[in-house]
Order: structure tokens, then C-alpha cells, then sequence
């Protein structure tokens, strides 16, 4: 949670590395390798057998407390939201811009 909340309050962007560290992500690869290394773990993947990998994670995310649908709608409601501040835009022309963002609260 402590994690989660810095990355989430500051908006502070982490390398591939940083994240992996953080466990914020399972891996980091090269970025001429992302596709190939998703490939792999998705082919590894889809090799087991369909319905014990769908019990599994279904067994794991209950197991965690985590509904994902639920998670994904609140997500989009809250992103829905925030992107139609000028605080939003203010942030992406930032960042595109490699400058601090001067956010109003609007």
C-alpha cells in the first residue's frame, strides 16, 4: 500500500527496473524485447491445461480479496473523471513537454 500510494499520489515514473524491484511488475526486459518476452509467457501459459489455469485464478484473486471487474469500473469512472480536468491536460502537455506541471485544481 505504501508503494502504491507514492507512485499514485506523486504520479513519480519508475523505470522498467525500478518497478520490477518494487514488485510492481513480475519482470523488466529491453524494450526491443517486450513483445517477444509477453509471447513467451502467454504461449507458456496457454500450454497448461484452460480450466485449471482459470481456477487458479479465479482461486487467487478471490483469495487476495480482489475483484477485478470491480476494480476496473471504479478505475474507469475515477479516470473518466480526472481526464476531463485542465489539470489533466496541464499534466500530459507536461509531460510531453519534459517540464514540471503547473497544476490550478481545476
Amino acid at each position: 500500500m505504501p508503494r502504491a500510494a507514492d507512485l499514485l499520489f506523486s504520479g513519480r515514473l519508475v523505470t522498467g527496473s525500478e518497478a520490477a524491484a518494487i514488485g510492481l511488475v513480475h519482470e523488466a526486459v529491453a524494450a526491443g524485447e517486450v513483445a517477444s518476452a509477453a509471447r513467451s509467457r502467454a504461449e507458456a501459459i496457454a500450454a497448461c491445461a484452460p480450466e485449471t489455469v482459470r481456477l487458479l485464478k479465479r482461486s487467487l484473486y478471490r483469495g487476495a480479496g480482489w475483484d477485478p471487474r470491480s476494480a476496473a469500473r471504479e478505475e474507469a469512472f475515477a479516470q473518466a473523471a480526472t481526464m476531463r480536468s485542465e489539470d489533466a491536460r496541464e499534466g500530459i502537455r507536461a509531460l510531453l513537454e519534459k517540464r514540471e506541471p503547473r497544476f490550478t485544481g481545476r
